[in-house]
C-alpha cells in the first residue's frame, strides 16, 4: 500500500485514468521504483529559474500509454543528468514551525525551503488523510488555503497536474510533493484571480457566457491586443499582460462560472475548448506547431475530471477548481498575446504517419522529450472521450472525431527534430548552461504564438519538402 513514504503503482488497479490497452505489471513496478529515485535525490525544480522537474510527470504519462520498462528507463536516464538535488547546496537553516499559519505565509515562495515543506505535508497527509489535506490546504477558503489554491494554477499549472498525477494514481507521496511546490511557487495569478472573484461578488448580473465565445473577443479588445511585446522578456505573464490589461482581463474572465448542476458539462467544455484553441493557434504559410503556454491549458485538463470525482469534494469546491481553469486558460490565452485562430488548419490536416490511438500512444512514449508532448497526447485522448456526449453542441467547437487528428498534428510537428539534418537555431541557448534537452525543448514549441517572431524558427510550408 503507498504511503507518505512509498510509491506503490499497481497495472491492475493503477493503470491510469486515459491508459493503452498493453500496461504491464512490469513497467508499474518500474515506475515506483524510478519515482522513489526521484523524490529522494531531486528537487520538484531542474533549475534556479523555478524550471519544473519534469521526470514525474514524463514518467506517469508514458507508464500509462504502455512504456515498457525499458522505455521507462531510458526517459530517466535522458531527463534526471540535469535536474537539482532535493537540498540545494547552501541550505538554509530551518527553525520554523509550518504549523502556524503566519510562519507557513512567511515561508512560501523559498524553493530552498522545500524539502521542509514537503516533511511537513508528509506529516499532514499522513495524519488527516489525501482528502482531508487538500480540504485544510487549498480549499478552507482562508489566506493560506486561497493563496496555496492559486498556485496550483502559477508555474504554468504545474502544480495542479502535480496533484492530478497524485489522486489519479491514489499515492500520498506524490500528493505531498504537489503541495510542498505549490508552496514554494513564485505568486502571478494571485491578485488578478482575487480581483476576478470580487468583481463576480459586486457584479450580480454578470453574464453567464460559455467559454469558447470569450477568446474572440479577447483578442478584439485593443488593450489586451497590444499588451504583450516581444520586448516584455521571458515572464510576459508578469511583465505584459499584468502590467498592462489586468484591469480588462477581470470582467471577461467573470462571464465564465460554473454552477453545480454545470459540473460534468463545464469540465467537457474546458477541455474541449483548450484542445481546439491550441490546435488551431496556427500562423499562415507556416508548418503546425503548438504554443508552449497553450498546451499546458490542454494537458492539465485530464486532471479535472480525476479531481471532480474524488469523493471528499463538496460542489463549491468542484466549481471553484473548475473556474479558476477556465480564468487560467483565458489569461494563458492572452499571455500569448491572443493568438488568431485557424479551424481550418485542424479540418484540413494530413497526418504523416497515418494510425490508430495505440499507435500514437507508442510514437510518443519513445519519443525523445521530457513529457510535454507525451502528456498532451494523453490530454488529447481524454478530450475526445469527454466530448462525445457533447457532440455538436455549439460551446463545444472541436468534434471528438478530430482529436486524433490533433494528435497526430501534434506528433508530426514535434518529429521534425528527428529529421535528418534538422539543427537547432543559433539563438538556441535560451539561458546560459542550459542542458542540451532544454534546449530542445525550447524549439520543440512555439512561445507566446501571437507574437510574429514566436515563428521564426518554424520552417514556411513552401519551404518544407514533400508539400
Amino acid at each position: 500500500m503507498a504511503t507518505v513514504n512509498s510509491v506503490e503503482i499497481s497495472a491492475t488497479t493503477n493503470p491510469g485514468y486515459i491508459h493503452a490497452e498493453n500496461v504491464s505489471q512490469e513497467s508499474a513496478e518500474k515506475v515506483s521504483q524510478l519515482l522513489i529515485e526521484n523524490h529522494d535525490k531531486f528537487h520538484v525544480f531542474f533549475d534556479y529559474r523555478e524550471l519544473h522537474n519534469h521526470c514525474l510527470h514524463h514518467l506517469l504519462a508514458i507508464y500509462a500509454l504502455g512504456a515498457t520498462p525499458a522505455d521507462l528507463q531510458a526517459a530517466w536516464d535522458r531527463n534526471m543528468t540535469y535536474q537539482l538535488p532535493k537540498v540545494l547546496p547552501k541550505p538554509h537553516e530551518f527553525k520554523f514551525d509550518l504549523s502556524e499559519t503566519e510562519v507557513f505565509l512567511k515561508c512560501m515562495t523559498k524553493p530552498a525551503y522545500y524539502i521542509h515543506f514537503l516533511d511537513f505535508f508528509k506529516r499532514e497527509i499522513a495524519s488527516k488523510g489525501m482528502g482531508e489535506a487538500m480540504k485544510e490546504y487549498v480549499f478552507k477558503g482562508d489566506e493560506r488555503a486561497n493563496r496555496m489554491l492559486t498556485r496550483l494554477y502559477d508555474g504554468v499549472l504545474h502544480g495542479l497536474m502535480h496533484v492530478g498525477y497524485a489522486f489519479e494514481f491514489e499515492q500520498p507521496l506524490i500528493l505531498a510533493e504537489a503541495l510542498a511546490e505549490a508552496a514554494i511557487t513564485t505568486e502571478y495569478l494571485d491578485r488578478i484571480i482575487e480581483d476576478v472573484v470580487e468583481y463576480r461578488e459586486n457584479n450580480k448580473n454578470v453574464p453567464d457566457t460559455n467559454l469558447m465565445s470569450i477568446y474572440p473577443r479577447l483578442r478584439a479588445d485593443p488593450t489586451i491586443y497590444h499588451a504583450v511585446r516581444s520586448t516584455d522578456g521571458p515572464n510576459k505573464l508578469r511583465d505584459g499582460l499584468i502590467a498592462r490589461a489586468k484591469q480588462n482581463m477581470i470582467p471577461y474572465l467573470a462571464e465564465f462560472g460554473v454552477k453545480p448542476r454545470q459540473i460534468k458539462r463545464k469540465t467537457a467544455e474546458l477541455a474541449n475548448t483548450g484542445l481546439f484553441v491550441a490546435a488551431a493557434a496556427q500562423k499562415p504559410r507556416k508548418l503546425e506547431m503548438i504554443d508552449f503556454f497553450l498546451l499546458h491549458s490542454v494537458n492539465s485538463s485530464l486532471w479535472m475530471s480525476v479531481l471532480i470525482e474524488q469523493k471528499w469534494m463538496t460542489n463549491e469546491m468542484k466549481c471553484r477548481l473548475l473556474e479558476i481553469k477556465g480564468w487560467s486558460d483565458l489569461i494563458t490565452y492572452a499571455c500569448c498575446k491572443v493568438p488568431a485562430l485557424y479551424p481550418e488548419r485542424i479540418f484540413n490536416y494530413t497526418p504523416k504517419q497515418p494510425g490508430d490511438w495505440e499507435s500514437v500512444f507508442r510514437r510518443a512514449v519513445v519519443y525523445n522529450d521530457d513529457g510535454h508532448v507525451p502528456k498532451f497526447i494523453r490530454a488529447t485522448r481524454y478530450v475526445e472521450q469527454v466530448s462525445q456526449e457533447y457532440a455538436g453542441q455549439p460551446e463545444f467547437p472541436l468534434r471528438p472525431e478530430l482529436c486524433l487528428t490533433v494528435a497526430h498534428m501534434a506528433m508530426d510537428s514535434v518529429d521534425r527534430q528527428n529529421e535528418p539534418g534538422y539543427q537547432l537555431p543559433a539563438e538556441a541557448k535560451f539561458y546560459e548552461m542550459a542542458d542540451m534537452e532544454v534546449q530542445r525543448l525550447i524549439f520543440r514549441f512555439v512561445r507566446f504564438g501571437g507574437l510574429d517572431d514566436a515563428w521564426d524558427h518554424v520552417p514556411d510550408i513552401a519551404a518544407a519538402p514533400n508539400l
